[in-house]
């Protein structure tokens, strides 16, 4: 695994500036550096989207905790999570990623905060969803 092998690297080499910088703003909730962070330190930062607890004499993050990291569907319920909230973030967390943290670059946790909720509108009021019969979340739930 690279990140094992190359520590020291810097992070952009692997990461585009925008998904490193999105990244370290969500887990570090400071503006990221002018200049990247190392890939260990990166890695570190996938793994503990994924449970990674990140602890002084831990040892390096396993491929687990960088798979849920990287947002792919898991399941929840392991963590106490009910099936109804896994469905919401096996399918809400990966379009959220896409839409969101991936487009832009935050500079606090206000500009997070009001992108957010534009998407959280657009997501339930806007856009349809095959799962639902081609109809947005509001119209799903108002037709029950």
């Amino acid at each position: 695994m690279l990140g094992r092998e190359c520590l020291e690297m810097p992070c952009n080499r692997v990461f585009s500036d925008e998904a490193w910088q999105a990244l370290y703003l969500v887990t570090q909730r400071q503006p990221p550096p002018d200049e990247p962070p190392s890939l260990d330190t990166m890695v570190r930062m996938v793994a503990t989207l994924g449970g990674f607890l990140n602890r002084k004499h831990d040892a390096f993050p396993g491929p687990q905790t960088l798979w849920i990291g990287l947002g792919p569907p898991t399941s929840c319920s392991r963590w106490g999570r009910s099936a109804a909230s896994e469905r919401v973030m096996s399918h809400g967390m990966r379009p959220y990623r896409e839409d969101v943290l991936d487009l832009y670059l935050f500079n606090n946790r206000d500009q997070v905060r009001q992108e957010t909720d534009r998407w959280i509108q657009l997501y339930n009021h806007e856009k349809p969803h095959d799962g639902l019969n081609d109809m947005t979340s509001i119209e799903y739930l108002n037709s029950a």
